[in-house]
């Protein structure tokens, strides 16, 4: 990922220092090249990283005809848009995704982002009309932050690229702290500090001299229907799709790796690339977590294994050209790299855990060649649906007897007792605020959902205004299937700064050929039927995977837990915890926005590894102290 920035002044000339410091300022995410461009109102800055063959023909800022353009970007249908460009074969090496993006816009103006696939971010200077176009992919996977006050509209890749600027501070927004840490994630607007916001997945920014207007370009139809006569056909252009999104996601000025835990999504990802690779003699090398060993780890149970290395044994005797590589989370360090990665993120983290292991096999990847990561961790809502988040659709439009015939049927084939399938997938989604809430009270005794997980301060509720919010479920995903599998598709509000700080740590790009918006609106276009059939979920997934995944994936009902080694590493690391909360104390803001007694409660009546919960240790502990750090770093300045 690379990094860009600039300012419109309203009323005077860009101070050239000004775009000096948001250059050096973000010069971290993409040290391979710079520039810089500025005419009287609006200045612009990039600073590159180099991950294409094309990237090493962008020249940015890039000039043409009265336009500037910088971006960060990697287009992923640039064969359909060369053609409509009036661009023929012969020039596709050379011309970079600036360039097209730029080509685009010359020939269609606002509207070429309807054409623009994959993961970018990029600002246009119109000098005639004295107006900047900023703009956001449809999923976020690339980030840009913005200020806008006394005249002045200044933007950049990342916060820091804006607390550059001297009239822009670093303070805390605790509404948006809040919403944090009982993981409510829908807001993509706002950010951590109170005056920066975030353009959200999707949406465009017009600035001009009277002001400046948002605008929202796309959102995934859900009213869109695609309906082919045979389940065959659904199968063949379901294959098609993955094998046109994998490839798009192949260009890379080094080797390709792939995360691969043994799921069908992941696994799908790499053996096409695999595939896909081995006609020009090209192999691909994968990453798989596996846990120590040596640790006292829960056996396989009826729904989750700790251990996946035996899954990919079976993908490479299928797949003879793909070298696969262990990674053995041997003692994750909860403080692993924090001082790096909070000035990279600059904001806490939601997961510490999973973040831990999978920098650790970014850094193998890294250290191996690679530069490009490829993930299947959007399969949940495309490639791999399950079928079941329609069920409350079908109790409302009164399909009663085909939802019956769903749940016994899955409950057979699946294993799974009837009543607490129908709990889950019915009965909670459907349930009124009200009642939601009493049921969560029941089980959370007596406390509001987010105790058991979040371990906010009640004070700091109150204080933003938030009770009812948190209290009633009115952020609970939505039980309309088709929605619910639509907003969790775009992805956390964080999401972006996460690829980002990836990106900068290790020099490497994860990219997720499912979360590609085609795949995504053919999806949810399809019929439900083509993901539940008879009793088996992820249909779909199984028969495009049929020839190109061993059987033990397709046929495999559990799944892999991510970190399982996690507990026997934070009782290693009990001393340390015990410090940061006592340095927490000495917090203004961590001990009016955490329960901090309550943490050291938690601390101080460790269960043993063995028996520690996930979601009172692994989740609300970790996520706290990380919270904790974030605010004190935040407080020293």
């Amino acid at each position: 990922m690379s990094a860009i920035a600039g300012i419109v002044e309203r009323t005077g000339p860009v101070a050239v220092q000004n775009l000096n410091k948001q250059g050096a300022a973000l010069q971290i995410h993409g040290p391979d090249a710079s520039g810089k461009w500025y005419d009287d109102n609006c200045g612009l800055v990039s600073n590159l990283l180099r991950v294409t063959p094309e990237d090493y023909h962008d020249n940015q800022p890039l000039v043409e005809n009265g336009i500037t353009i910088v971006a960060d970007v990697r287009l992923d249908n640039r064969d359909d848009l060369l053609p409509k460009l009036g661009l023929n074969s012969t020039i596709r090496a050379p011309i970079s995704d600036t360039a097209l993006i730029l080509r685009s816009y010359q020939k269609w103006g606002h509207s070429c982002l309807e054409r623009l696939i994959g993961a970018f971010t990029f600002a246009i200077w119109e000098k005639q009309t004295r107006s900047l176009f900023l703009a956001r992919d449809q999923r976020g996977e690339k980030t840009v932050f913005y200020h806008e006050s006394n005249g002045c509209f200044a933007f950049a890749s990342m916060p820091k690229g804006l607390f550059a600027l001297p009239w822009i501070k670093r303070n805390l927004n605790g509404r948006k702290l809040a919403e944090f840490l009982v993981l409510d994630h829908s807001n993509h607007a706002t950010t951590f500090y109170r005056g920066i916001d975030r353009l959200p997945p999707g949406h465009s920014i017009e600035v001009r001299p009277q002001g400046y207007r948002l605008k929202k370009y796309w959102s995934l139809n859900l009213n869109e229907s695609v309906e082919y006569s045979s389940d065959k056909e659904y199968e063949e252009h379901g294959r098609e799709l993955l094998n046109t999104c994998v490839k798009s996601n192949l260009r890379s000025t080094s080797s390709i790796g792939a995360m691969m835990s043994g799921g069908l999504d992941s696994s799908a990802v790499a053996c096409t690339a695999a595939r896909l690779l081995s006609a020009s003699g090209g192999a691909i090398q994968t990453y798989t977590e596996v846990p120590d060993q040596s640790l006292n780890l829960p056996p396989p149970n009826r729904a989750r294994y700790c251990d996946e290395s035996l899954f990919i044994h079976d993908v490479c005797e299928m797949h003879a050209n793909i070298s696969p590589h262990f990674v053995e989370s041997t003692t994750p360090n909860l403080f692993k790299n924090f001082e790096k990665r909070s000035e990279l993120l600059e904001g806490p983290y939601r997961n510490p855990f999973n973040q831990i292991w999978l920098e650790d096999i970014a850094e193998v990847a890294s250290q191996q060649g690679n530069n490009v990561l490829l993930t299947g961790q959007s399969g949940n809502m495309s490639f791999s649906y399950d079928g079941l988040w329609n069920l409350p659709s079908l109790f409302g439009t009164l399909q009663w007897g085909k939802l019956v015939r769903i749940l016994r049927d899955t409950s057979r084939e699946q294993e799974i007792p009837l009543s607490a399938l129908t709990r889950s997938k019915l009965i909670m989604p459907l349930c009124p605020n009200p009642i939601w809430k009493m049921a969560m009270k029941y089980r959370n005794k007596g406390g509001f959902p987010w105790k058991s997980y979040s371990a906010i301060n009640s004070d700091f509720i109150l204080q933003h205004g938030l009770r009812e919010k948190f209290e009633d479920g009115s952020y609970r995903v939505s039980n309309d299937g088709k929605k619910a599998r639509s907003d969790t598709a775009i992805g956390y509000d964080y999401f972006g700064e996460f690829l980002q700080c990836i990106s900068t740590m290790f020099g490497i790009e994860l990219r997720d050929p499912l979360g590609d918006i085609r795949l995504l609106q053919w999806c949810l276009s399809i019929p439900e039927s083509q993901y539940l059939r008879h009793g088996q979920p992820r249909w779909l997934a199984t028969r495009i995977g049929s020839g190109l995944l061993p059987p033990s994936i397709l046929n495999n009902k559990k799944r892999g837990l991510q970190a399982a080694g996690w507990a026997y590493s934070l009782e290693k690391q009990l001393p340390r915890i015990r410090q940061e909360l006592a340095d927490a104390r000495t917090s203004a803001l961590a001990t009016h926005a955490l329960d901090l007694p309550a943490l050291e409660d938690l601390v101080n009546n460790w269960p043993g590894a063995s028996a520690a919960p996930i979601h009172t240790y692994r989740f609300k502990l970790c996520r706290s102290i990380m919270v904790a750090r974030f605010l004190r770093v935040l407080e020293a300045g």
